[in-house]
């Protein structure tokens, strides 16, 4: 019984390890041709079966960049973003992938400005220059979005929002 226990146990192993290599190696496969969702599946089941966790985590970081740089070029930063979830949280510190999610962010900010959403731009950008100060173009557009804004409240002759956008101003731009 023992025996026929460890022959069994050994023979389940085998296809386990079996299965985690094909899964790894179809979703390198799915990688090389460029279809992201197909090797984001297969590593996972590569995972599942227990490959090797540094060649995993490797490949889903670049499958995670890919699909982000995919989704900004299609002009999609918010799906980039959920895409670059399981880059950063993977390795927080990758360059590129702290970069691509930099831009993501600077394109949705973008768009809170051509939106007048500007208090949304603003702490959008806020966080995009404490996290991403090689962006200058952040620095930029977040003076181009208060003084669009100010226009706006001035416009509307809103006299406590242009208080308070002077204030925020201040805050970001001292006077020296």
């Amino acid at each position: 019984v023992v025996i026929a226990a460890s022959l069994l146990f050994g023979y389940q192993l085998e296809q386990r390890r079996n299965k985690a290599a094909e899964s790894f190696a179809a979703a390198q496969s799915c990688f090389e041709k460029s279809d992201y969702e197909c090797a984001s599946e297969a590593v996972l089941k590569a995972s599942k079966y227990g490959f090797k966790e540094e060649e995993v985590r490797q490949l889903q970081v670049k499958i995670s960049l890919e699909s982000a740089k995919v989704a900004l070029s299609a002009d999609l930063p918010e799906i980039a973003l959920e895409h670059l979830v399981t880059c950063l949280g993977l390795q927080p510190n990758n360059i590129s992938c702290v970069q691509t999610a930099c831009t993501a962010r600077t394109m949705i900010a973008e768009r809170y400005v051509s939106t007048a959403r500007w208090e949304e731009a603003v702490t959008l950008l806020d966080e995009i220059i404490t996290g991403c100060p090689n962006l200058s173009d952040s620095r930029s557009l977040q003076e181009d979005t208060f003084n669009r804004w100010y226009s706006d409240a001035k416009r509307q002759g809103n006299l406590v929002e242009i208080s308070r956008i002077q204030q925020l101003w201040n805050a970001r731009f001292p006077k020296e």
